[in-house]
């Protein structure tokens, strides 16, 4: 994801002279947090067997809501930043500058959350090998083992952000299939952007991809088709989630084109679009938990699509003035979500073994000397739901941390690397720049 920081139409980004205040997309930046601290709990909290007494259990059953948010904030952002202008003018910074920097914040974040999870598996009771069908729910069935021929190939996918587009299963660190679609996207985005910016019919564009992100699902259960690859397609293949890339581009191309007076109109009528839009969720997330199957297809894949738009106009839309703490404070927590959704397994497994052998008889010097028999014995115990919050509370944490200590480092090395060396090669002999 990119970084949230930028105006409203016509705003200034400089602080305001006198105050220590900024203007900024502050509104996008909690929205992008929030969605990846749901996806966390989505994927964690069902693995507490207490989990089953919490009241309205349900609203967090709707991963599918959050990833398709967070992939039309993508397609919104970059089209801010590096075509604000419209898409009459070339790309900010070249299509090269354009992909270093996207796969320079991107990858290395894969890479080690990758081998940090790999390495978490050799100490537990659950092998690395052990694949899960890539189906709508958080429930984790359908496990089995793979030979050694599928975890070559899966790790050769793994390694190159392809994972995406295996629809059978997700292996290893499997919360990581959205950043390989949004590898896809980013390769992607420099050549259509310009294109779908440019479009001035835009009720009709949206209404388009509503329909052709709707195409599969309504083929899915018109025929019945309910194979698991089917399902695997439908949830993570980045050509099938690519409609709602394209959604955030064009919802930009309408926030761009906002006059100061619809500006003020819709901040007039903000508050019932929150409620219209928590509504949507609610009553999706309801139909997806107690509903009939089919109607997860619609809801993962572009049914609540306006909605979802309707949301990022209202984080994105007016200019708030804010303290440079709180300003601070939210761009390192929206900058974090890809840290939070590439190591929340990692820190999962490690957490729930320390929390599983705190609760046995076990002491921490007796582990050090027998740790198989006291992740063993320490695998048989509950997890206790009352620790779930401080397992949140840590990722958030690791999150930052490693976002700040190592991938912020590792990105500005890359760019400086590829980027600064590719210019000083590129550039011509000093006499000619001086002539």
């Amino acid at each position: 994801m990119l970084a949230a920081h930028a105006t409203a139409p016509g705003q200034s980004t400089e602080k305001q002279q006198g105050t220590g205040m900024k203007k900024s997309f502050v509104g996008l930046d909690w929205l992008r947090f929030f969605l990846a601290l749901y996806i966390v709990i989505f994927h964690t909290l069902f693995r507490y067997p207490e989990s089953g007494k919490i009241p309205f259990l349900f609203v967090f059953y709707f991963g599918g809501f959050a990833t398709s948010t967070f992939f039309m904030l993508s397609g919104f952002l970059l089209s801010h930043v590096y075509f604000r202008d419209g898409g009459d003018h070339p790309i900010k910074g070249g299509v090269k500058s354009f992909l270093v920097k996207r796969f320079a914040n991107i990858y290395p974040i894969h890479l080690i959350s990758l081998v940090l999870v790999i390495i978490a598996s050799v100490a537990s009771t659950h092998s690395a090998l052990e694949v899960t069908s890539s189906t709508f729910t958080p429930y984790l069935d359908s496990v089995r083992t793979i030979g050694s021929d599928e975890a070559g190939l899966n790790l050769t996918l793994q390694l190159f952000l392809l994972q995406a587009w295996n629809p059978l299963y997700l292996s290893f660190n499997a919360p990581t299939w959205s950043l390989s679609n949004l590898a896809f996207f980013y390769v992607v985005f420099p050549f259509i952007a310009p294109s779908i910016l440019r479009i001035r019919r835009r009720g009709t564009a949206i209404i388009v991809v509503f329909l052709v992100a709707s195409t599969l699902p309504a083929a899915v259960v018109m025929f019945g088709w309910h194979a698991r690859w089917i399902e695997g397609l439908l949830h993570i293949n980045p050509l099938v989630r690519l409609p709602e890339f394209i959604a955030g581009i064009l919802t930009y191309s309408v926030f761009s084109s906002l006059s100061r007076q619809s500006i003020g109109t819709f901040l007039t009528i903000r508050p019932y679009l929150f409620a219209l839009a928590l509504c949507s969720f609610v009553a999706g997330a309801h139909l997806f938990a107690f509903g009939d199957t089919d109607w997860k297809y619609f809801l993962h894949n572009g049914a609540l699509m306006f909605s979802q738009m309707t949301l990022i106009l209202c984080c994105a839309i007016g200019t708030h003035t804010y303290g440079n703490r709180t300003g601070r404070l939210s761009t390192r927590l929206g900058n974090s979500v890809l840290s939070i959704f590439a190591l929340h397994e990692f820190v999962f497994m490690v957490f729930s073994k320390v929390e599983k052998v705190a609760q046995t008889r076990f002491t921490l010097t007796s582990c050090f000397h027998s740790l198989h028999t006291c992740v063993a014995v320490g695998h048989r115990a509950p997890l206790n739901l009352a620790f779930f919050p401080v397992y949140l509370a840590v990722t958030v944490a690791v999150a930052l941390v490693f976002q700040d200590g190592v991938v912020n480092p590792l990105r500005k090395r890359i760019e400086t690397s590829v980027l600064v060396n590719a210019r000083a090669h590129d550039a011509p002999p000093v006499a000619e720049v001086t002539q």
